[in-house]
């Protein structure tokens, strides 16, 4: 919490997706999790329940200049208060043992610090879409 102000996680979001959308190495998308009654009856479930808010992969260059992707989850709570559920965290620390990056963030900071300097950049497609040279 840089200003001292509580931020809900919708007043944060906006930030975090324009800097992912800038950094040019990660493909993400905003992720939902939850369920719905259809008319028909009965339940719909969906998504992976404790998963990040958004979640994508970083592309990382490697020294003989392969890329290689790396899983990303970002999980954004409030600056003040917000708490992370079981399931969050056992979600985070599953993708933390199997390699990926998974980050608590209440900030932008806290979500640049987790991903570090990008070192290659991937060309958007027209589309928004991102594809390799």
């Amino acid at each position: 919490m840089i200003d001292g102000l509580n931020r809900r996680e919708g007043e944060i979001a906006p930030g975090v997706v324009q800097y992912l959308e800038l950094r040019g190495d990660i493909l993400w998308y905003r992720n939902n999790t939850g369920g719905f009654r259809p008319v028909s009856g009965g339940f719909i479930k969906f998504g992976k329940k404790g998963s990040g808010d958004y979640i994508g992969c970083q592309a990382r260059k490697m020294v003989d200049g392969t890329i290689w992707g790396r899983f990303v989850s970002i999980e954004l709570k409030r600056t003040k208060g917000g708490k992370v559920s079981d399931a969050q965290r056992e979600f985070r620390e599953d993708v933390i043992a199997h390699g990926g990056i998974a980050v608590v963030a209440r900030s932008i900071d806290e979500v640049r610090a987790a991903l570090g300097e990008p070192n290659v950049r991937i060309p958007r497609r027209p589309s928004g879409r991102v594809y390799p040279k």
